[in-house]
């Protein structure tokens, strides 16, 4: 604190100020502001505040480079960057952090119980299996995680930070199931099934296109799809807390049935029976 006259010093001034970023925990490297406010300061009639802008910055130290499989130790932290080839597999510990900047993956990756997963602009040619893990998962959000190719089934299972796949081609299945948090699939190119089954927090699901039936089935938090086309059956039911569903295509059945909540279908299009019950 600058700015104090005829003697006095920081003594005068009482309680915490509030910052905040618009950075979080799935934030990629680069910076971000940091703004404040007074908080609880207060201070003597002689004086008012004014903040000067901070910045945060996340810096990059991603791994580059050859490995024959690596496993992130339990409570770490690791990011592979554009230059790095992970062959065999890629293991994420408990309480682990795992980011991706556009590696290459040839094997599955796989974490369970762990805290972040951020694959960006990846190549991975075996499974994705995230399992239990306590903070975000993010593959692409449509901004600066841009997308990613995973040659396989990606799996996302109980994760309870929310998760985003956004922009991927997936060969699939693509499945999500009893995550909490929230949804968002946006996006996507899956040449197999697309399921998201048994997750609270809501279901964001638009603009994908799958080759596969696509499904969401006994959600809670409310679920919207708007603008997804399928080869196959196009099936919403058992969900809770009401749906939205526009402007989707499918060429077999239609069917969205057993909700609950305020209903609204609208614009769907199918060369199968259509079912709305």
């Amino acid at each position: 604190m600058t700015g104090f006259q005829n003697g006095d010093t920081s003594s005068v001034v009482h309680g915490t100020a509030t910052c905040s970023t618009t950075a979080t925990t799935a934030s990629g490297y680069g910076t971000y502001p940091i703004t404040c406010t007074a908080g609880t300061l207060t201070t003597t009639t002689n004086y008012t505040f004014s903040f000067k802008p901070g910045v945060l910055t996340v810096g990059s130290a991603c791994l580059t480079g050859t490995y024959n499989g690596y496993t992130v130790p339990n409570g770490a932290s690791v990011c592979f960057g554009s230059g790095a080839t992970v062959n065999a597999y890629l293991n994420v510990g408990i309480g682990s952090s795992l980011d991706i900047e556009g590696a290459k993956v040839n094997g599955p990756i796989t974490s369970l119980h762990s805290n972040i997963v951020r694959i960006c602009n990846a190549a991975i040619s075996g499974p994705v299996t995230l399992s239990f893990d306590t903070g975000a998962v993010v593959i692409g959000d449509g901004a600066g995680c841009s997308a990613s190719k995973i040659s396989s089934a990606l799996t996302l299972t109980a994760d309870s930070g929310g998760s985003e796949v956004v922009n991927a081609t997936v060969s699939g299945p693509l499945t999500l199931s009893g995550d909490s948090g929230g949804e968002t699939l946006s996006g996507n190119t899956v040449t197999n099934a697309l399921t998201v089954q048994l997750s609270s927090g809501g279901v964001t699901a638009n603009s994908n296109t799958v080759s596969g039936p696509f499904t969401l089935e006994t959600n809670a938090g409310g679920v919207t799809a708007n603008s997804n086309s399928s080869t196959q059956s196009f099936t919403i039911q058992f969900n809770t807390g009401g749906v939205t569903i526009l402007t989707n295509s499918t060429k077999a059945n239609f069917t969205v049935e057993f909700n609950s909540g305020t209903i609204h279908v609208s614009g769907n299009t199918a060369k199968g029976p259509i079912f709305i019950q």
